[in-house]
């Protein structure tokens, strides 16, 4: 019987750990005389044994990532959101940021620490049960949040109706065609410029963020009220769309600054999400009322004047149902003080009208 050298490397692994690959193995030859026959036996053999090998070692690497991907998913926290997001103020408003910047991310950065098992089970439920979890209608105990939810529904009912029928209003105006994009247009600078003044001043101290918002509205509302009565001049249109844009996209920028003050940054996701939700429905059936009463009264002079007079005039009371809320938040503060936390977390206190919000931080 003779002995053969090969190098391992000729050799299917069947080990992952392998010290090294230079080394040779010897082996016994059982004849050194085999038949072409036997040799293509043994061929076969070998190529069989390396596919199997090869199968064996891709179940095995399948198996470490899934082992991997079991391990993130049970151990790794993992970021799910922030809950000022959508805050659009600064952040020096809120005491906690000033005092304790790490503290504050902390509290604010929401993750996901549950296990593996939990995600399966959360996925087996129904789609509205998912959702009656996402949304927090405790919030509505607060009589103040339940007040200005009231005010987001009728601005919500009218906000749109400049934009879809400017055009429509300009053409029973009879403003010449090709000038008519123009009232579209300047609602959308206005709402640009609005957006960035009324939102740096809602920054100053000295500012009542409330009563700006309110005024936002009120303006709003007067200058969707004028609309009817611009004659063919396409500049009167202008005046009132400019108008209009300005101070509606001050009121957009104030909203999650105004739902901080009311309940917190640590609850304004919840807050944002309740309050576009019963704006949903005054939104689409908005547009098509003010359609119907068009048609109504297509035989008046301004088919216009009663539609847009009546959705005007809801803009303008969304705005003055809110200086209400002052009202209210004394009462309940009267019977129940704002924790520390809730103040630290952005919560204004509406007891203290003479301070402002960055005295009342340095009272904490």
């Amino acid at each position: 019987m003779g002995y053969g050298f090969i190098l391992d490397s000729d050799i299917p692994l069947q080990e992952v750990n392998v010290v090294s690959r230079e080394s040779t193995t010897v082996f016994p030859l059982e004849s050194e005389c085999l038949s072409d026959d036997q040799r293509r036996v043994s061929l076969s053999d070998v190529k069989k044994n390396d596919a199997n090998i090869n199968n064996r070692i891709e179940k095995t690497h399948s198996r470490a990532d899934e082992t991997i991907s079991e391990k993130l998913l049970t151990d790794i926290p993992v970021v799910v959101s922030r809950k000022d997001a959508i805050y659009q103020g600064s952040l020096h408003h809120i005491p906690l940021y000033n005092e304790d910047t790490d503290e504050y991310h902390r509290q604010i950065i929401k993750t996901s620490d549950v296990k593996n098992e939990t995600i399966q089970k959360a996925g087996k439920k129904s789609f509205l049960a998912k959702i009656a979890e996402q949304i927090d209608f405790s919030l509505f105990k607060d009589a103040a949040f339940a007040l200005l939810a009231v005010s987001k529904i009728l601005a919500a009912l009218s906000f749109n109706v400049p934009y879809n029928f400017a055009n429509d209003l300009a053409a029973d105006a009879k403003v010449i065609e090709h000038k008519r994009h123009w009232i579209i247009m300047t609602i959308g600078v206005a709402n640009c410029f609005g957006r960035v003044i009324i939102g740096y001043l809602a920054d100053r101290s000295w500012v009542n963020r409330l009563t700006l918002y309110n005024t936002t509205l009120i303006i709003a509302g007067i200058a969707t009220m004028f609309a009817p009565f611009c004659n063919s001049f396409v500049q009167t249109h202008m005046i009132y769309a400019g108008v209009f844009g300005f101070f509606s996209g001050g009121y957009v920028g104030l909203g999650s600054i105004i739902i901080v003050d009311l309940v917190g940054v640590d609850k304004l996701s919840d807050a944002f999400g309740v309050l576009l939700l019963v704006q949903s429905i005054p939104i689409a059936i908005g547009t098509p009322i003010v359609g119907i009463m068009r048609d109504a009264f297509s035989d008046f002079d301004r088919p216009y004047l009663w539609p847009y007079s009546i959705f005007g005039g809801t803009i303008l009371l969304s705005g003055l149902i809110q200086f209400g809320i002052p009202v209210l938040k004394r009462r309940k503060e009267r019977h129940q003080q704002l924790t520390k936390h809730q103040l630290q977390l952005g919560v204004l206190s509406f007891s203290k009208q003479n301070l402002s919000a960055s005295e009342q931080q340095q009272q904490l």
